[in-house]
């Protein structure tokens, strides 16, 4: 017989197991050392300042608000999977942290190389999807001698625990025990993986927004916090973790 309760009553539950978690992951923030506190708060500063570029809090210029729009897609990104790593939902924050990696390198590209927005935004589905996928992008930026945000290596980690399905894959399991649970519990060191994963790609991605004409004068604050925000961001990501399970410590 089934433990817990079905219909609407199920939802309550696991409303409140998941309240408990992100209560008990605040809790847990300021005793992660230093960099994780600091990285935190960083990351506070910098999705505030990207917030209110996306909603045209100095002013509406009018137009289209292309950049606006692909600054909010950072942000509504950027905070879901925050608020998802804070209830212990640790794959599928990195799913959505995948995706604003994406952001940043096409952001990157397009920084690089001006002449791609106009095209991007002219371009059909399927013209987009042949020039501008994200392995396009990538391999675009390395043909111009520059390291993408999101390097493959760190992209087919992102894919393999966030989005891939495989036999071996359990949930939320790469923890150093290499346990599996199905969310809302906290776990210090998948935390701070997330934490540090979600803050490197913000931290890119608010670098190279600071670089479009969009941003006017604050594109000197901005793009200091993005490095300083940078600098926060601690070892323990994705592949220290992966290496740290493996080798058995």
């Amino acid at each position: 017989m089934n433990p817990l309760p079905g219909g609407a009553d199920f939802f309550e539950v696991v409303s409140k197991v998941e309240t408990a978690c992100v209560t008990a992951s605040l809790k847990e923030i300021p005793e992660l050392g230093i960099n994780i506190p600091a990285c935190y708060a960083s990351l506070g500063d910098v999705l505030s300042m990207l917030y209110a570029e996306a909603a045209c809090s100095f002013g509406c210029a009018g137009g289209d608000h292309f950049w606006q729009k692909l600054t909010a897609r950072i942000v509504g990104h950027s905070l879901a999977s925050l608020r998802l790593a804070m209830s212990g939902y640790y794959d599928e924050s990195l799913s959505l942290t995948r995706s604003v990696g994406e952001i940043a390198n096409l952001l990157f590209l397009f920084a690089a190389k001006p002449e791609l927005v106009k095209f991007w935004q002219s371009s059909d589905d399927k013209r987009r999807k042949k020039h501008f996928g994200p392995v396009k992008v990538r391999l675009a930026i390395e043909e111009l001698g520059h390291r993408p945000p999101i390097d493959e290596s760190r992209y087919s980690l992102l894919c393999e625990v966030g989005v891939h399905l495989a036999p071996s894959v359990s949930p939320q399991a790469f923890n150093e025990h290499g346990r599996p649970s199905l969310g809302a519990t906290l776990r210090g060191s998948e935390l701070m993986v997330t934490l540090n994963e979600l803050s490197m790609v913000v931290a890119e991605s608010a670098a190279c927004i600071s670089t479009f004409p969009f941003v006017g004068p604050r594109a000197s604050a901005l793009l200091v916090s993005a490095q300083v925000l940078l600098n926060m961001v601690g070892n323990l990501d994705l592949k220290a973790a992966k290496e740290f399970r493996l080798d058995g410590v």
